[in-house]
């Protein structure tokens, strides 16, 4: 079951805090697209409900960068809310769960910058799609498609 782009977002930022691992609005945005990249290749479904951008410093998810972007440059300090709740996964699988952990551990030691690199590197689906001036949606079967190389 897909979900709320913000929900996994706050997933990594709880993390994040829980670890004592900071975490800005450019390093969770990079961190849910790479997540929804592997959910995709791996469990053939996409993480995320919502669509990713070709922004000019790679995919962005629009709901995340409003969410956060009071923050700019620094560090996120709380978790996203709606009406004064926390906005939190919703029937995740275990899969889902296991994934994300894995995400986490495999790429929190990168710094935002690292993490907007590994987007933007050549033929990736930023790469692919994005055009200057334009604002156009990364297809998930290209998202896909990439990772699923990944593996090999």
């Amino acid at each position: 079951m897909a979900q709320d782009a913000i929900a996994v977002a706050n997933y990594f930022v709880q993390k994040g805090m829980d670890e004592s691992i900071p975490i800005s609005p450019m390093k969770v945005q990079k961190l849910v697209y790479i997540a929804h990249g592997w959910h995709l290749a791996l469990l053939d479904e996409p993480l995320i409900e919502d669509k990713v951008g070709a922004w000019p410093f790679g995919p962005v998810i629009g709901s995340i960068y409003k969410a956060f972007s009071t923050y700019a440059k620094n560090y996120i300090q709380t978790l996203a809310q709606s009406n004064g709740q926390d906005i939190s996964l919703n029937n995740v699988s275990t899969e889902t769960t296991n994934l994300l952990d894995e995400v986490w551990d495999g790429y929190k030691k990168f710094s935002a910058t690292k993490l907007s690199n590994m987007t933007h590197e050549n033929n990736s689906p930023w790469d692919l799609t994005y055009v200057e001036g334009r604002s156009n949606i990364i297809e998930d079967n290209l998202i896909k498609s990439y990772y699923q190389k990944k593996l090999t």
